[in-house]
This record gives C-alpha cells, structure tokens and sequence, in this order.
C-alpha cells in the first residue's frame, strides 16, 4: 500500500511538473519529481529507496498528530524534521491534550518505598461512558520491576507518594517553524507547482523564506508568522483572504488530533507575487496597533486537477491577475 501511494504520489506532482518545466535526460523528457523543500529533482528511481536520492511520504501533520500523506519529500530533509520540528509539537500537544483532561502524559511517581524509590509511566486521563477517569499506567518493563522489588518480597509501599508532571519546554522558533512546515506543504498538496514556480518557469522568490525558514527551523529567518486559534473555518483546506487588501494572502486551515483531542489552527501564507515580509508585516502591524487583526474576508479554494490540465495547474495565477 505504502509503494503504490508513493507512485502515485510521484506521478500526480510529476505530471504537474511538466506545466512549468522540461526535465531531460539525454535530450529526452523524463518523468521527475521535485521535492518541495529541498527543491531537488527526483527520477523513479527515489521511489524505491536504495538510490541516492531517496523519496519518503511526508504526513502533514505529523502521522502521530493524525495527519496523513500528501506529498514525498528527500529522507533525510523528513529524517531531520523528525528529530526536531515534529518532537516538540509532539511533546507540546500530548501536554495540552493531557491538561485538557483528555489523554496519555509521561510522569514520573516518587514512593517511600525502601527498594522501589520512584516509577516511571503514563498518567491517563479522560471519561468512560460519560464519566471520568484516571489510570497509571507502568509498562511492560516498569512492572516487571515493581513485581520484582515490591509484590515478590511482599512488602507495599506506604503513604508517602508524589506525583511529577513535567511540561516540556517550548520553543517558540519550533513551533512556529512547525506551523509553517505543516501550512505550506498543504498547500504545496491542494496548488501544486504554482506555489514554487510561476507560468515562465522561473522560481517564485517569495517561498524561497519558507523553504529556508522550514530546513533551519531553529533560525528566525521569519520573525512574525500569523496565526489563528480561534473562529477557524469549520472545513479543512485552503483559503484566499480577498479583504483587506493589504491582507491578500493564503490561509491553511488543519487540525491537530492528539487521542480524542483535536485543536483546529489557521496559517496565513503569503501570495506567491508578494513579498513575504510585505504580508507578515501588515499582520503585524494591525495586530501591534489594536491587538486585534481585522474581520477577514475569504473563500475556500476548490479542488484543483493541477496535474490533468493547464488552467488548473495555472489557477493561482490566473486568480492573481483578476
């Protein structure tokens, strides 16, 4: 299954490719895809994953957090974001799913016990048949230690229990980074190509921040990304902010679903003819001056086919010119 979506995958955005650019081998076309971040061609041969140049799915968001795959992104761009952008937003919504009394959080209980000092597990919280619950949960190999250290030599710890919940450090510049990474490939997923090049071929500048913010996530190459949490369009997709004008931008809409949790969020993306800071700038501005932005006013993008006909594939900038 995993194979056969990767093809499809590679064939849906190669297809649209071939809109904006030639990609030959030995004066002959060839069928390529670019990866959206890295902006390195792919041929067939990624699709396998013993080449140089490996393809991997990329679930936006994070498969942990119920995302699903939308487009292929290089291994190692996929392994690296892994290790940073998608652990913290991990660790962070576990928590605040956890707080909102509705899931599993690591913690650490100290006992008085004489050979058992602490334990490690999950707290789990949450209701059962509309009533409320609260379980410890030790794991395999913590509860082969308590049975090896407490129930074997029959003796039970006594009254002195302390309970350690630690909330994991938010990076501010991760979490923005992440945001940014899950919006922008959505919409890479719903527009395709148009979102990197324009109807000439030529690379569009102004996601050339994106890439660069996405691939050094703990830099501040972006300084103020919008976005919402609350009065989110109730269906998930992507947006154009036709009013005010000086907000004319995209707006990527997602949930993020931790257990029974899910929190919606809204990302604004700038057009691909403006200049990013032009857009982030004005947001930021209404936001400093009245603390509140403007009454937004914008229309959900329809299902393109970018990658069967060229008045799809040039949507966005067709949409641009009216």
């Amino acid at each position: 299954m995993g194979r056969q979506r990767k093809k499809y995958l590679f064939n849906k955005f190669s297809d649209n490719l071939k809109y904006f650019v030639n990609v030959k081998v030995d004066s002959r076309l060839v069928d390529a895809y670019l990866c959206p971040i890295g902006m390195s061609l792919h041929s067939t041969k990624g699709l396998e994953g013993d080449s140089n140049d490996p393809l991997t799915e990329e679930h936006v968001p994070p498969r942990s957090m119920g995302g699903g795959a939308i487009c292929l992104v290089r291994k190692d761009i996929n392994s690296i974001s892994g290790h940073s952008i998608d652990k913290m937003l991990l660790d962070h919504f576990r928590y605040r799913s956890f707080m909102n009394e509705n899931g599993a959080y690591p913690v650490r209980i100290n006992t008085d016990h004489e050979h058992l000092r602490f334990m490690n597990g999950e707290l789990i919280i949450g209701k059962r048949e509309n009533r409320p619950f609260l379980h410890f949960n030790l794991g395999d190999k913590n509860l082969q230690n308590f049975k090896k250290k407490v129930v074997d030599k029959g003796v039970f710890p006594g009254s002195g229990y302390s309970v350690k919940i630690q909330e994991p450090k938010v990076n501010t510049q991760l979490l923005n980074s992440g945001f940014l990474k899950i919006a922008y490939l959505k919409a890479f997923s719903k527009i395709g190509y148009s979102l990197i090049y324009n109807p000439d071929g030529e690379i569009n500048p102004t996601y050339e921040k994106v890439r660069q913010q996405i691939l050094n996530p703990e830099e501040n190459i972006i300084e103020y990304l919008p976005v919402f949490y609350k009065n989110i369009p109730p269906v998930d997709g992507i947006y154009i902010v036709g009013s005010p004008e000086s907000l004319r931008s995209l707006m990527v809409t997602f949930n993020i679903v931790i257990d029974d949790n899910v929190e919606s969020f809204m990302v604004v993306l700038p057009l691909p003819s403006d200049s990013i800071f032009k857009v982030y700038d004005a947001f930021q501005g209404y936001k400093e001056n009245s603390g509140l932005y403007p009454e937004l006013h914008f229309h959900q993008i329809k299902e393109l086919k970018f990658d069967e006909n060229r008045l799809d594939a040039y949507w966005l900038y067709r949409l641009l010119k009216t």
